[in-house]
C-alpha cells in the first residue's frame, strides 16, 4: 500500500478554509495606518486644481482613474506628502518620450522585424564546453552576474580579423528579438501594477515595442476592471493619426499599431478554468496575448497553456514561471508561444529567501539549448541587469519593472509623485507578492494580515535625466549594443541577439569578485 493510500482524509479542511477566508475583527495597527493614507491621498484632489493649467498642457499626465496609483497601510508613510515635481522636468519628460518612440518606430526597425519575421526563429543550439556546464558537474548553481563574456581573447587569428564595430548601426535594427511569435524590442516589461498598472506605462511601451503585461494583482485581481483596462489602452492605440505614424502609408500604420497591440500581454491564473474566464473578457476587450502565471513549481502551467490554446487558436501564450526542463517541453507541446523563467528571483520577491530556493535562470536556459523546436525563452528576476549574459546564455528577452519604470512618469499617477523633503520624488515600487498588494487585491487573514506575503515594498525615485520609462528602456538597449559591438558581432544582421545565441564556443567565464569590482567604475 502506497503513502497515498494510507492517507486519512481530514475533514475539517474546508473549515479552515472558511476561517481563513471570513473577515473578522481588524487589526487597529492596520485601521491606523487606512487612516494616514486617506489623509495623504486626500491632497489630490486639491493638487489636481492648483495645476489645472498643467494638467491641461499635459492631459496624459493627470491620474488616470484605470490606474492603480494609490499607497496602503504597509507602504513607509513617515513624512510622506503627494506633490507635483517642476514643470521643466515634465517637459523633459515630453522631449525625452517623444524622441525615443520616434527612433523605436522608425523605418529602419520596424523593416528589422519584417526581416526576421521573414527568417523565423532558429532556438539556440547545443552548446557543449561551457562555465555553466563545469559549475554544474560541481554541484554549482551560479548566477548571472557571476558570469561575464571574454570572447576576443579567445578568438582565432583569423576570427580577430573583424573591422571595428560601430553602436549606430546596431541600434538602427535592435535589439529584437523573438518574444513570443513575434518579433519585438530585446528588452521588456514584467507584470507588476507599480509599473504597468497605468494605461500610459502600456500605451508608452506598446509603442516601443516592448513586450509588457498587464498586471494581476491589486486592483487588477478583479478582472472586469483588468478587461476595462485592457479596452483603455487599446482604444489609446487605435489611433491611425498618432504622430509617431507620420511618413507610414495607411497599410503600415495598421500594421503598426496591430504590433502595439500584441506588446500587451494580459496575465491570467495558472487554472485552466479561472484563465479562460479572465481572459475571455480581455479577449472580448481586444486583448491578443495571454500570459498564465505559476507562481511556484507543478504542472498547471502546462495545463492551463492547452486549454487556453484549444480555446484561442490565433493568439500568444506566454507560459510562467517555467522551473524545469519538462515542463517547459510540455508547455511548448501545449503550445505556448514562448516561455518565461524566473520562480521566487525577482527584485522584489523573497520567496527565494523564505523557501531556501536558488534561483537557476542561466543554469535552467543553458540546459535548454538544443531541446526546444520553436520556443524562445524569457527570463525575470535579475536577467534585465545582465542582458548581454543572459543572451550569451540563450535568452531571447529579458524582463524587468522597477529598474526600467519605477519613479517615471509613465508610472501610475502622471505627474503626481511622493515626497519627504520637497527636492526629491518617488513612486511606490512593490512586489506582487508584497504585503500591499496582498492588501489591495484583499488575500489577507480575518483580521487583514497579509496572506503569504512573498515580496517587500520600497519607493523609487525619479530621475531628472531619465524621467521616462522610454528613456531606461533606451538605455537597456545601449547595454545589449555595448555588448554586440564588444563580441564583434555583425552591426549589419538584424539578428543580434541570434548571432550571440550561436557563438561556439561559449565566450562565456565564470567571474571572480574582484573582476566584478572591476567591471563597475572604481
Amino acid at each position: 500500500m502506497s503513502e497515498t493510500d494510507r492517507r486519512i482524509p481530514n475533514p475539517h479542511i474546508s473549515n479552515f478554509i472558511d476561517l481563513i477566508r471570513t473577515p473578522g475583527k481588524r487589526d487597529p495597527h492596520i485601521l491606523e495606518g487606512e487612516h494616514k493614507v486617506a489623509n495623504i491621498m486626500d491632497r489630490l484632489d486639491d493638487l489636481r486644481e492648483e495645476h489645472q493649467d498643467l494638467i491641461e498642457e499635459f492631459p496624459q499626465l493627470d491620474v488616470n482613474p484605470h490606474d492603480q496609483f494609490t499607497l496602503t497601510p504597509f507602504d513607509n508613510l513617515d513624512g510622506l506628502e503627494i506633490t507635483v515635481p517642476p514643470e521643466v522636468l515634465i517637459k523633459s519628460w515630453e522631449i525625452q518620450r517623444e524622441e525615443n518612440l520616434t527612433i523605436a518606430n522608425h523605418p529602419a526597425r520596424i523593416f528589422a522585424m519584417n526581416e526576421l519575421e521573414q527568417r523565423g526563429f532558429t532556438p539556440p543550439p547545443k552548446i557543449e564546453d561551457g562555465a555553466l556546464e563545469e559549475s554544474f558537474r560541481q554541484k554549482e548553481i551560479i548566477w548571472l552576474s557571476d558570469l561575464g563574456q571574454a570572447r576576443q581573447m579567445t578568438l582565432t587569428k583569423e576570427e580577430t580579423n573583424h573591422p571595428q564595430v560601430h553602436r549606430t548601426p546596431f541600434l538602427a535594427v535592435g535589439p529584437l528579438s523573438f518574444m513570443g511569435d513575434h518579433v519585438r524590442s530585446f528588452v521588456g516589461v514584467g507584470a507588476m501594477s507599480d509599473i504597468t498598472g497605468s494605461v500610459l506605462a502600456g500605451v508608452t511601451l506598446s509603442k516601443m515595442h516592448v513586450l509588457w503585461h498587464v498586471p494581476k494583482d491589486g486592483k487588477y485581481a478583479n478582472p472586469h476592471i483588468q478587461a476595462v483596462f485592457v479596452r483603455e489602452v487599446i482604444n489609446i492605440l487605435n489611433n491611425l493619426d498618432d504622430p509617431v505614424l507620420n511618413g507610414f502609408s495607411p497599410d503600415e500604420k495598421k500594421q503598426i499599431i496591430d504590433r502595439w497591440i500584441s506588446c500587451m500581454v494580459v496575465s491570467t491564473e495558472a487554472d485552466p478554468d479561472k484563465a479562460l474566464r479572465r481572459f475571455e473578457m480581455a479577449h472580448d476587450a481586444g486583448a491578443r496575448s495571454v500570459r498564465p502565471y505559476q507562481h511556484t513549481a507543478g504542472i498547471e502551467v502546462v495545463n492551463t497553456t492547452k486549454s487556453l490554446r484549444e480555446n484561442f487558436r490565433d493568439v500568444e501564450i506566454f507560459s510562467s514561471q517555467i522551473s524545469s526542463k519538462y515542463i517547459a517541453q510540455a508547455c511548448e507541446e501545449a503550445g505556448a508561444s514562448a516561455g518565461i523563467l524566473g520562480v521566487g528571483s525577482g527584485g522584489r520577491c523573497i520567496t527565494a529567501k523564505m523557501a531556501g530556493l536558488i534561483p537557476t535562470n542561466a543554469h535552467l536556459t543553458w540546459e535548454l539549448r538544443g531541446q526546444l523546436n520553436r520556443m524562445p525563452i524569457m527570463a525575470e528576476g535579475g536577467a534585465i541587469n545582465n542582458p548581454v549574459v543572459s543572451a550569451l546564455v540563450g535568452m531571447s528577452g529579458v524582463l524587468g519593472s522597477g529598474s526600467l519604470g519605477g519613479g517615471t512618469f509613465e508610472a501610475p499617477g502622471g505627474m503626481f509623485f511622493f515626497t519627504r523633503d520637497g527636492k526629491t520624488f518617488e513612486k511606490p515600487y512593490r512586489g506582487e507578492a508584497s504585503t500591499a498588494f496582498k492588501y489591495l487585491g484583499q488575500k489577507t487573514y480575518p483580521s487583514g494580515t497579509p496572506f503569504f506575503s512573498e515580496g517587500e515594498g520600497t519607493f523609487r525615485e525619479l530621475d531628472p535625466f531619465a524621467p521616462s520609462i522610454t528613456s531606461k528602456i533606451r538605455k537597456a538597449w545601449e547595454s545589449v549594443i555595448v555588448g554586440a559591438a564588444d563580441l564583434g558581432l555583425d552591426g549589419n544582421d538584424p539578428d543580434v541577439i541570434g548571432q550571440m545565441h550561436r557563438l561556439d564556443p561559449s565566450p562565456l567565464y565564470k567571474i571572480t569578485p574582484e573582476g566584478t569590482k572591476s567591471q563597475n567604475t572604481h
